[in-house]
């Protein structure tokens, strides 16, 4: 006997109530899924918006800077002084202390195209370095002396004596020169 096989026929699923409780569960995870990628979409949608933006300000602000200017050369003119005028001096800068065998220096301040001399004492012997004579002062009142203290230079504070005159004016300015042991 043979076994005849007819046709199929689907069987019916009966509707459970834990079947139908499990679609639910599928269906609201599905939309719970379905909220939360749409929400993070129009979030970076709007994010990248406002970084957008944001930016955009920025280089705003930026393009509303000024611009510098290219500068232009500035010319300092010295301010023309009475020749009559009572001569002033001023010691701006005096290298001390110096050891014996260094070189010195020091510059002064007084009226324009002043004459000036300088005189360094060391122990009541006048010094006569090639780098103390008598100079003229620039435009600006400037007059600058650089010079060798001697080897044998004794230690000790030792005056810097510098005068400057114009016509029949003059006027002096005294500094101290510490000479330290070698």
């Amino acid at each position: 006997m043979a076994l005849r096989v007819g046709k199929k026929v689907p069987l019916k699923r009966r509707i459970t109530p834990q079947r139908v409780a499990a679609a639910e569960r599928r269906r609201a995870t599905i939309r719970r899924t379905l909220i939360g990628l749409t929400t993070l979409i129009l979030l970076a949608i709007v994010g990248g918006a406002g970084y957008t933006w944001y930016m955009g300000e920025q280089n705003l602000m930026a393009s509303n800077i000024e611009k510098p200017m290219p500068s232009r050369r500035v010319e300092i003119r010295p301010v023309r002084q009475d020749p009559n005028a009572n001569v002033g001096v001023a010691i701006q800068m005096l290298t001390s202390p110096v050891k014996p065998g260094d070189n010195a220096s020091v510059t002064v301040r007084t009226n324009q195209r002043a004459n000036c001399n300088i005189t360094v004492t060391y122990n009541d012997v006048k010094s006569t370095d090639s780098g103390l004579m008598a100079k003229t002062a620039d435009d600006f009142g400037m007059a600058s002396w650089s010079w060798k203290v001697e080897p044998s230079a004794p230690a000790g504070t030792w005056p810097v004596d510098i005068t400057c005159a114009t016509k029949k004016k003059s006027g002096m300015v005294r500094g101290d020169l510490t000479i330290s042991a070698r």
